[in-house]
Order: C-alpha cells, then structure tokens, then sequence
C-alpha cells in the first residue's frame, strides 16, 4: 500500500473446510489462532504463520495450501524493491536434535518434528521485505557435515559468506539460487 502497510489475505476457511494452521475460528469474535513457525532473520528468532506454498511437497511440509498460481509473482530472484518476493533459505542437511541448539533444516524437521528454523533475509521493518518467500535450498558439503561445522545459520550475511566459500551450496552442488517456488509466510513478530 502507499504508506508502506502490506496486506495478505489468504483463504483460511471456507465451505470445504479450513487450513491445517488454523487452531480456532471465532467468528463472532472475528478472531483466528493459528500455528505459528519459528525461523531466524537478522539474527533474531522470528514467529511467522505458513499459509501458501506454490509447490505440493512445500504446502505439504508447510500444512500449507497448495497455490500454484501464486509462482506467478515476480521475480524469482529477485529479492529487491522492484519484486514481490524475497529470499528464504531453507537448509537441507543442517544438525539435528530437538535439543542441540545448532539444530536447523528440513532433515530436522522431519526428524526431530519440529519448525525447520529457515532463514528468512528480511524483516518487515526492511524496504527489501515480502511475506512472500523465495525458497532458495541450502545444502552444505559433505566436509561441513562430517566436522560438524554445518552451525545454524541465523543472519543473510552469515549465510552468503558460507556459501561465496562454497561450504554452503544449492542441492548437490548446484548454485545457491531459487528453487522455483515460494511460500506465503508473514513475520508476526520477533525477539
């Protein structure tokens, strides 16, 4: 909007049921509780709710709702003013372990049952931020892995120096980049 207030309204309920988020609907009280996800920006620990993804695996992993459509929002990339989106690093093969507090990646959500810790590079106080992610997957190398150097990542510049030393990559050596989907995930609020 023109004074700087970003609007996102996803669909939580409907005549077909409602999103895996929601906890409690009170619509006399116009009030939703919803689940909230932990991640880490600016090195902070960050609350945002996951409402959409563009990919099935994602909306899946998220208890999200698939919006295929919602891809179409420029640019994958991006990450800038001019773009409605802005990145997301989700690490593949971080530590895992409910109780380390080093734990972070999609292999400790899974295992462990817990939030994946993603790194969003933005907050809504940032001119650069989007509650739409750009999902950039994150793997660091075998060598991070087996000194137990693969440490949680919790700030964008942290990450970027990691991966311009090639420790941190895209998904088996590829170049860290988008991977061709994006999540809706609002920052509610921070430490």
């Amino acid at each position: 909007m023109p004074d700087g207030t970003i609007r996102n309204a996803p669909h939580i309920a409907n005549e077909t049921g409602q999103s895996d988020k929601v906890m409690r609907i009170n619509t006399a009280g116009r009030k939703v509780d919803m689940v909230e996800s932990l991640g880490y920006a600016n090195g902070e620990l960050v609350k945002y709710i996951s409402t959409d993804a563009s990919d099935p695996a994602a909306a899946a992993l998220e208890n999200s709702t698939y919006t295929p459509a919602l891809n179409a929002a420029p640019t994958a990339g991006g990450d800038g003013t001019d773009s409605a989106r802005a990145t997301l690093a989700a690490l593949v093969n971080g530590q895992t372990g409910i109780s380390n507090p080093q734990r972070q990646g999609l292999n400790s959500a899974l295992l462990d049952g817990a939030d994946p810790l993603n790194l969003l590079f933005w907050t809504p106080n940032q001119g650069r931020y989007s509650p739409l992610w750009d999902v950039h997957l994150a793997q660091w190398s075998a060598a991070a892995v087996a000194a137990g150097s693969n440490f949680a990542q919790k700030d964008r510049s942290q990450l970027l120096n990691v991966v311009g030393n090639h420790v941190l990559t895209g998904p088996g050596g590829a170049t860290f980049g988008p991977a061709g989907f994006i999540v809706n995930c609002p920052i509610i609020s921070s430490n």
